[in-house]
């Protein structure tokens, strides 16, 4: 089945890309300098940024919030969040998902600022983590995937399942649920219980020690990794529910 570049609706809740890495000093040291090096379109927060962190044009905040050490260090820009941990940067988008072509941008432009100043030692992992929400559909509407309890006559409406397997050079960990409860607001703002059916896939590449001087390498094994979680993805699609969705190739 060929591949789209594009999908829409495409569900897609949560994006994230971990890079975990070893560093040349303690973190408290680490994380000033990472912090130095960092330009002024980003924004830090101690606490996971949410929508109304994000100034309006008639409001004044700082622009640049003091480290606070010991507290989750989060930056953000309008488009993505980053938080630094003492051996990962964790990538996610912040309110929707902006595309692959414009997030990999974001992320190579963080990457290559951080790659300043000698902290980083090597690289050593990459995760790509996709989670996909639908709301109206089961599980088995959505993608190839069949359960049975081996007894008719007791259908089963939530279930969960989970996989982990080598693909190539790949760790893959596939979560698939069906209408599991997910509390969102509805049209008025209330939150309600939404029974929501989720294709949860995480790929990994570790094993590896790419030295910071050769950050590009990163930015090569993040698109791998990247092809192979959409390879999955779509291979998971029926083709019936892929025909109701706007696709783009």
């Amino acid at each position: 089945m060929k591949t789209p570049k594009k999908i829409s609706p495409n569900g897609i809740v949560d994006a994230i890309v971990e890079i975990r890495y070893t560093l040349n000093y303690p973190f408290e040291i680490a994380l000033g300098i990472f912090y130095s090096h960092i330009n002024d379109t980003y924004q830090y927060t101690s606490r996971p940024p949410m929508i109304n962190l994000i100034p309006q044009s008639n409001q004044v905040v700082d622009q640049r919030m003091p480290l606070q050490l010991g507290m989750r260090s989060i930056f953000f820009n309008e488009k993505i969040k980053i938080e630094i941990t003492a051996g990962s940067i964790i990538f996610n988008c912040l309110n929707e998902y902006i595309s692959w072509d414009n997030y990999k941008i974001e992320i190579e432009s963080f990457l290559k600022q951080l790659s300043n100043g000698n902290v980083i030692q090597s690289f050593n992992r990459v995760g790509i983590r996709y989670i996909s929400h639908y709301p109206k559909n089961t599980i088995t509407d959505i993608t190839k995937f069949r359960f049975s309890l081996g007894m008719s006559e007791l259908p089963s409406d939530t279930f969960s399942f989970h996989s982990e397997y080598k693909m190539n050079d790949y760790k893959v960990i596939l979560n698939l649920n069906n209408q599991i409860a997910v509390f969102r607001a509805n049209e008025k703002g209330e939150i309600v219980n939404t029974p929501t059916s989720v294709i949860d896939i995480d790929v990994i590449d570790e094993g590896f020690a790419e030295p910071n001087s050769n950050w590009s390498a990163i930015i090569s094994k993040i698109e791998k990794a990247h092809l192979k979680e959409k390879e999955i993805f779509f291979s998971l699609l029926r083709e019936s529910f892929l025909s109701t969705l706007k696709t783009e190739y």
